[in-house]
């Protein structure tokens, strides 16, 4: 949208799969009111603004007139009693105040600059500053994205199958080879064919600065400089076209397809840009009630084949340097990316065995290390517990369990330090039963999960006072440990219930010990459209 106050009737800020913000949507379109969408899940700062206006930390609210009409349960009321066209009819103010205005029109801005930073690697700054006769060198991460742009214009053009370099398979051994592939002056003598298009005086100057914005790749040898070979020339060197590096099969490391080249950026900035990233094509191929996602459409996305190659920069992360709010941040969005990498890469499992490796066959390399989804829940995410499946656990000899990860394992170094339960509806696994794709950060981390807590169990908690039972998902058997005992449980489930449902669990907390335990079925079918 622009800037600027509303033309519509009404602002609804919304949620990436939030079901009760379609509900207020499909009723706004029905009573044909023109609304704007805000969506609230990638900024923190607009979600503190609308919290305020609002008063409420749920989604969806909407606003009409400069006032906020609540939720959509509120404005489903509103529409029912005949309230909603009243005050549509007796309002000519902008649908947000104006200082909520004021945050909307700074949150605009702010994502077109983290846009403009997104799509630059790091070595763009140097880049910039080769360049001849360049005025503008100082302007920033929007002049960044231009050049950078420039140059992805010249790595496609090396890609054209008449006009760009020769590209064909070359030999890396007896049985493997490198499709799409050329040599070192090969690259060299067609950027000097290029002339009076090229962006740096010399075509070597040119193919290193390719190099360094991770648009070209050395296959072979493995972690070499262009400015090496020029100065000793390898017969057997093979490059490649990032995008031509074949992504990664079943079972392999997502982000390996290429070696990042160069230092990367701090690690909670990479994840900020990635998590971005995945949340703007996770959205883009979202079904309008929030119900499915078409991975097809993902895979086939021209912003997802970018995605894919600025995960590269995760090999070269320095994990050590983040905060514990950070690192679990980073952790939970990881996860999330995987998931939704793998299964627009791969496909979902089709079958209950394939199911069971699955989690464990997911994969990037971070920080030179590889960690797969299993990894990251139990590993870091839950500091170190036994996974669900492992045999001690199935026999209900948890304590006799050991950690997912080897105790001298260098990988727990970057593991939170304490388990919070409130995970489990975070992680997004590509099923059905799953909550929906969020985004956190270090700063929002707190709000953020108390949130995806709350409507977890607003809407998947049954309790029934008269037998005393409740029903739940298998998430808390599963995952037992990481919520105490039975009267434990329903105290922390007390925490994140709905009032209606509140007062319903203080009467079972009166005698714990007597209340029983329903499971719902699990519905491991995917997600996918």
């Amino acid at each position: 949208m622009a800037g600027g106050a509303s033309q519509s009737q009404a602002v609804v800020f919304t949620t990436v799969g939030c079901p009760f913000c379609k509900r207020v949507k499909d009723l706004l379109k029905a009573k044909q009111i023109s609304y704007d969408d805000i969506e609230l899940s990638a900024d923190a700062e607009l979600r503190k603004e609308v919290k305020a206006a609002a008063g409420s930390h749920t989604v969806p609210q909407v606003f009409v007139g400069g006032q906020c009409l609540g939720g959509a349960t509120d404005v489903e009321a509103l529409q029912q009693c005949g309230k909603l066209v009243e005050l549509l009819a007796g309002s000519s103010a902008p649908a947000l105040p104006a200082v909520l205005q004021k945050a909307v029109d700074i949150a605009r801005s702010r994502a077109k600059e983290s846009k403009d930073r997104q799509f630059a690697p790091p070595a763009i700054s140097m880049v910039v500053r080769q360049l001849p006769g360049d005025a503008d060198q100082t302007a920033g991460s929007k002049h960044e994205a231009q050049v950078y742009q420039s140059f992805r214009d010249v790595a496609m053009r090396m890609r054209a199958p008449k006009t760009g370099v020769p590209r064909r398979s070359l030999a890396l051994g007896l049985f493997h080879s490198a499709a799409a592939s050329f040599s070192f002056q090969e690259a060299v003598d067609w950027l000097a064919q290029q002339g009076h298009e090229q962006l740096l005086q010399k075509p070597v100057e040119q193919l290193r600065a390719l190099q360094l914005l991770q648009l070209v790749t050395i296959v072979r040898p493995g972690g070499a400089d262009i400015q090496q070979l020029h100065a000793g020339p390898d017969q057997k060197a093979i490059l490649r076209c990032t995008r031509d590096c074949p992504w990664a099969s079943p079972g392999a490391v997502l982000n390996g397809h290429y070696k990042w080249h160069g230092d990367s950026r701090p690690a909670a900035q990479v994840a900020e840009n990635l998590r971005l990233w995945i949340l703007e094509l996770y959205e883009g191929h979202l079904a309008e009630d929030g119900s499915s996602v078409d991975y097809k459409g993902i895979r086939s996305d021209p912003a997802f084949a970018d995605y894919v190659d600025a995960t590269a920069e995760l090999q070269q992360v320095n994990l050590a340097a983040m905060s514990e709010p950070e690192r679990k941040a980073f952790w939970i969005n990881m996860y999330n990316m995987m998931v939704v990498h793998a299964l627009s890469t791969w496909g979902s499992p089709k079958n209950f065995i394939q199911r069971l490796s699955w989690f464990s066959q997911i994969k990037y390399n971070i920080g030179g290390r590889d960690y797969t989804t299993n990894d990251i829940e139990h590993g870091m995410l839950r500091a170190n517990a036994p996974s669900p499946t492992s045999l001690a656990v199935l026999l209900g000899q948890d304590q006799w369990a050991s950690g997912a990860l080897a105790s001298s394992d260098p990988r727990l170094a970057y593991s939170v330090a304490r388990r919070d339960p409130r995970i489990h509806f975070a992680l997004v696994c590509g099923a059905k039963s799953c909550p929906p794709i969020k985004v956190y950060t270090a700063d929002s981390l707190e709000e953020g999960l108390d949130n995806a807590a709350a409507a977890f169990c607003s809407g998947d908690i049954e309790i029934d006072v008269h037998n005393k039972r409740v029903t739940l998902s298998k998430i808390f058997k599963w995952y037992a440990m990481d919520f105490g005992t039975h009267s434990q449980l329903l105290s922390w489930l007390h925490n994140y219930l709905p009032d209606e449902k509140k007062s319903q669990m203080d009467s079972l907390l009166t005698a714990p010990s007597d209340v029983q335990y329903a499971y719902r079925p699990y519905d491991w079918d995917t997600n996918s459209a």
